[in-house]
């Protein structure tokens, strides 16, 4: 992406994560663990990571997948993603599909699962219409600063022989874990000193004949509400043993500021501007720094 964008007249604000089947795979890994680098998402016949999800028979191959995508869905909180599935399809069979789409039920990500029943692997490939996926992502933008970062990642991802790692979204970054291996490190945070604006969601359903019939679950932007500014960061971490914040993009640095933050043990949090912030033991914490 760094080569391309340095050498092509990208618009960085409409970059989008996008692919199908294992492509598919990729779409979400690349979208969940670099959030911040996309506008949105875009996903066909995508598979999981894990064959396994839902099913009723005794199947479970990850076809050289690292990590289920599944497990990582919240950190989509701002890319809208369209997901389109076959209900016959021989490959990603539709009880992962519907796991995926159960998935984000349970998160406050913008989304549309397009479930379409007689579609198999190849379907939308072999008719080449992309209209759905078009009119869903035309006006979506890259968001740079958001007030609220919700950010789950595993040590077990990482491949630091080849640089990746996978420690940094938005204005969050140096996330360590106090225990490694397959256990999830969680980053729920929300400065209020910016101001800004959250979303609010509305549920529906939908059906159509494009290309083939369909039916959708949706979850989209009703209206936003404005944030009441104020000097403070709230939310939660889990399995943090440390994380930086970058003050001046919180809108929190050099100045005073109220915290109220749940941990499930000790953390230490390091501000840009040179405030550490030390939470001792799990619990509620709450205070001023």
């Amino acid at each position: 992406m760094t080569d391309v964008e340095a050498n092509y007249p990208i618009n960085a604000s409409k970059v989008f994560s996008g692919g199908y089947s294992q492509g598919g795979y990729i779409t979400y890994r690349m979208a969940e663990l670099y959030p911040d680098r996309f506008a949105g998402a875009v996903d066909w016949v995508g598979f999981t990571g894990d064959e396994d999800n839902g099913s009723t028979q005794a199947m479970h191959y990850t076809a050289g997948a690292v990590g289920n995508a599944i497990d990582y869905v919240a950190n989509l909180r701002w890319i809208p993603t369209v997901m389109l599935y076959g209900g016959a399809d021989e490959l990603v069979h539709v009880w992962s599909a519907r796991a995926m789409d159960q998935a984000f039920d349970g998160t406050d990500d913008a989304f549309t699962f397009y479930l379409h029943p007689a579609a198999e692997h190849l379907t939308f490939a072999a008719l080449d219409d992309w209209r759905k996926e078009a009119a869903y992502t035309r006006n979506l933008k890259l968001i740079t600063n958001p007030p609220r970062v919700t950010y789950r990642t595993e040590t077990y991802l990482d491949d630091p022989a080849l640089g990746i790692v996978h420690d940094k979204a938005y204005w969050v970054s140096a996330i360590r874990g106090r225990e490694t291996g397959q256990v999830f490190e969680e980053v729920d945070l929300q400065t209020l000193a910016c101001g800004g604006t959250t979303p609010v969601l509305r549920r529906s359903s939908g059906a159509g004949t494009d290309p083939v019939p369909w039916t959708s679950d949706s979850q989209t932007v009703a209206e936003t509400l404005r944030i009441a500014r104020a000097s403070r960061l709230q939310g939660s971490l889990g399995n943090i043993a440390s994380v930086r914040i970058d003050a001046s993009r919180t809108c929190l640095a050099h100045k005073p500021f109220s915290y109220s933050i749940t941990t499930d043990g000790t953390t230490t949090i390091n501000l840009s501007d040179g405030r550490t912030l030390r939470l001792v033991g799990a619990g509620s914490h709450t205070g001023t720094r």
